[in-house]
C-alpha cells in the first residue's frame, strides 16, 4: 500500500494565506492539506459558516495524490467583512482547523508595520536582598530591550506604587556597540515603617 493509499485525517501542509486580486476588490483565502479519504471542507467568519453565494465562492482542487488546495474566494470586499476566518476540514478519521485574521486600516493611517528589536529579556534576573541591617529590602533585576521597555513591579497582582515607605529608581542606558538596545536597572526600596 503506497503513501496515496494511506488513510490518514486532514493535516495542514499550508495554513491559510491571504492575497488581493482585482485592486483589492477580491480577496483569495488559501490553503493547502493532506487528507484521505477527502475531507468536508467549511469556512467561517466568527462563528457564521459561509456558502457559495454572488460573494462567495468555496474551491477545493486535488493537486496530487490527497493532496488538496482549498480557497475562499470573496468578491465586492468590504471593510465590513474584516474579522477572523476559519477553515475546517474534517474526515472519518479525524478533523482540523485554522484561522486568519481580516484587518483593514485606511489608506491614509499609518499601519502598525513589525519592527526589529530585542524583546525584553532578563540580563540580571529580579532578586531581592537586606540592607541597613535588615531595615530596608532592595529588589533589583536589569533589562535588556529595544525600544525602551516600559517597567512595572507588582506586589500580589497590584502594582507597586511610589511613597513614603517605597522608592523606584529606573536608570537607562543606551548600550555601547547595540543599537538602540537599552538596559535599565530598576531598584525597588521599600523603608521601615518606624
Amino acid at each position: 500500500m503506497g503513501v496515496a493509499d494511506d488513510e490518514v485525517a486532514p493535516t495542514f501542509t499550508k495554513k491559510p494565506t491571504l492575497r488581493e486580486e482585482d485592486d483589492g476588490n477580491k480577496l483569495v483565502f488559501e490553503c493547502q492539506l493532506v487528507t484521505n479519504p477527502k475531507a468536508a471542507i467549511q469556512w467561517y467568519r466568527g462563528d457564521v459558516a459561509l456558502h457559495d453565494d454572488q460573494r462567495t465562492k468555496v474551491t477545493t482542487k486535488e493537486i496530487g495524490p490527497n493532496k488538496y488546495n482549498i480557497t475562499l474566494e470573496l468578491n465586492d470586499v468590504f471593510e465590513t467583512d474584516a474579522g477572523m476566518y476559519k477553515v475546517t476540514a474534517k474526515n472519518k478519521f479525524g478533523e482540523v482547523s485554522a484561522s486568519i485574521n481580516l484587518n483593514f486600516s485606511p489608506a491614509d493611517q499609518p499601519h502598525d508595520y513589525q519592527t526589529d528589536g530585542i524583546p525584553p529579556t532578563f540580563a540580571k534576573k529580579p532578586s531581592i536582598r537586606q540592607e541597613d541591617e535588615g531595615r530596608r529590602l532592595l529588589f533589583e533585576c536589569r533589562i535588556l530591550a529595544d525600544p525602551k521597555p516600559t517597567v512595572y513591579w507588582y506586589h500580589d497582582n497590584d502594582p507597586v506604587k511610589e511613597s513614603s515607605r517605597c522608592k523606584m529608581k529606573c536608570p537607562s542606558q543606551l548600550l555601547t556597540g547595540k543599537p538602540e538596545a537599552w538596559q535599565e536597572t530598576l531598584r525597588v526600596e521599600i523603608l521601615p515603617i518606624f
